[in-house]
C-alpha cells in the first residue's frame, strides 16, 4: 500500500511520508521470510534506490539459476531491469540501458506467458524505446499496456501510464505527421 501511495500521490508529502515506511516493512518482510529467492529480491529492493549495484550483487546470482519457466522470472527480471535503469540514470552509460531493456522486455515477456496484464515491464520498455527514437514502438507497446490494464481493471497502472502516453502520443502523432509529409514529396516528384 506504501508503495503505491509513493508511486500514485501527486502530493509531495504524501510521497514522502509513504516511501518513509516502505523501508522498515522490506526489513520486516525480510525477518519473517522463508523462501530464499524472495528473500534475496526483498533485501535486492532495500538496496536499489540507494545502491542499485548492491542489488544486482544480490539478485544476478540467483537469477541465473532460475529454471526458464520460474515465476519468479518475472518479478527478478523487473527487479534488475530497475538496477541496470538506476545506474544507467546515474552514469548515463548506454549499455545499462540497454542491459535495463533486456531484462524488462524479459519480464514483459514473461508478464504475457503468465497471463498478466498490468504490463509494469512492458511499460518501461515503452518508455526506453520513445526515449531512444522508437517511437512507433513505442506507441504500440503502451497503447497493449493501457488496453490491457482497462481490461483488466488494473486502475492504478491505468493512472500511471496515464502521465506517460500523453509524450508518446504527441510524438507518435508528429511521427505520422512527418511520414505522411514525405510521401507527399515522394509524389509530387514522381508526377
Amino acid at each position: 500500500t506504501y508503495i503505491w501511495q509513493a508511486e500514485f500521490s501527486t502530493i509531495a508529502e504524501d510521497k514522502a511520508r509513504a516511501r518513509e515506511h516502505i523501508l522498515p516493512l522490506r526489513h520486516l518482510t525480510i525477518a519473517s521470510e522463508t523462501d530464499s529467492a524472495w528473500l534475496k529480491q526483498e533485501q535486492a529492493l532495500t538496496f536499489l534506490p540507494h545502491d542499485p549495484q548492491q542489488a544486482l550483487d544480490i539478485l544476478l546470482p540467483i537469477y541465473r539459476t532460475l529454471p526458464d519457466n520460474s515465476p519468479y522470472i518475472r518479478y527478478f527480471a523487473n527487479t534488475l531491469g530497475s538496477c541496470y535503469q538506476h545506474l544507467y540514470w546515474q552514469t548515463n552509460n548506454p549499455p545499462l540501458q540497454d542491459s535495463a531493456l533486456l531484462y524488462f522486455a524479459t519480464s514483459a515477456i514473461a508478464d504475457m506467458q503468465q497471463g498478466v496484464l498490468e504490463h509494469a515491464s512492458l511499460r518501461e520498455v515503452a518508455l526506453i524505446l520513445y526515449q531512444r527514437g522508437d517511437i512507433e514502438r513505442a506507441y504500440q507497446y503502451m497503447n497493449c499496456c493501457i488496453q490491457d490494464a482497462e481490461q483488466s481493471s488494473a486502475k492504478l497502472r491505468t493512472i500511471e501510464m496515464a502521465n506517460d502516453m500523453p509524450l508518446i502520443l504527441n510524438a507518435y502523432r508528429t511521427h505520422i505527421t512527418q511520414q505522411q509529409h514525405q510521401l507527399k514529396l515522394l509524389i509530387y516528384a514522381m508526377i
